[in-house]
């Protein structure tokens, strides 16, 4: 029964001027599943409640939401493997919208817990690089410049495996994919690695070394 007010609300959403009903129709579904047994119905009910508030830019109300959602797949990880990862990026973005980057910075770093345990089975430096990024950004937003260095280190260290990860894959596959290898793998997500990287050095008077990485950004794409 949720599942149907789900699919009424996404078809609402998607007709002009009718997000009123399609709230409405959401609410309810979480309603429904709230009162039955189906965990994966009451996950779904509230993700989707609080997407439709994300992406009408009503953070607050998202959040809580998106705070259940997290403790709801960690509860029951066994039931969506791999959805707690997501779940959690989710969360620490709604926070940071609302201005609240202590708990996104703690957000993320469960998150890369998260992505530590399981590495040696899903091999995501992607994944690992990108939250190390968010975290180094966000000690250096509180002038943690110590810490945020040591995060900036770990995510160009992590796109660094990835990238040499990256380049067996592509020889595998032989000439026919060998166009993507013109693209840096985590590209522009390395470029953001290291311009910000670089811009903490020079703040701490490392010219030679931050020098070294703006180098290296521009000349991502020449080869």
């Amino acid at each position: 029964m949720a599942r149907s007010w789900i699919a009424l609300a996404q078809a609402l959403e998607l007709g002009p001027g009718r997000y009123d009903e399609a709230e409405q129709a959401y609410r309810r579904a979480l309603e429904i599943a709230e009162h039955g047994l189906d965990h994966r119905q009451l996950a779904e009910a509230v993700h989707q409640l609080g997407q439709f508030y994300r992406n009408r830019g009503r953070y607050a109300e998202s959040e809580p939401l998106m705070r259940r959602q997290v403790a709801l797949y960690e509860r029951e990880h066994e039931l969506w493997p791999g959805r707690l990862h997501t779940a959690l990026v989710e969360h620490a973005q709604v926070l940071e919208k609302l201005g609240d980057n202590t708990e996104a910075e703690a957000v993320y770093r469960r998150l890369f817990a998260v992505l530590e345990q399981r590495r040696a089975a899903s091999d995501d430096d992607m994944s690992l690089g990108t939250t190390e990024l968010r975290i180094a950004q966000l000690s250096a937003m509180r002038s943690d410049h110590e810490e945020a260095e040591i995060w900036y280190r770990r995510a160009l260290t992590a796109f660094d495996a990835g990238s040499r990860g990256y380049a067996r894959a592509v020889a595998a596959t032989g000439s026919q994919q060998a166009v993507v290898s013109e693209v840096p793998f985590g590209y522009p997500v390395i470029r953001e690695i290291l311009l910000g990287y670089a811009a903490l050095l020079r703040s701490r008077g490392a010219d030679d070394e931050a020098a070294a990485l703006e180098q290296r950004e521009a000349s991502l794409m020449k080869h």
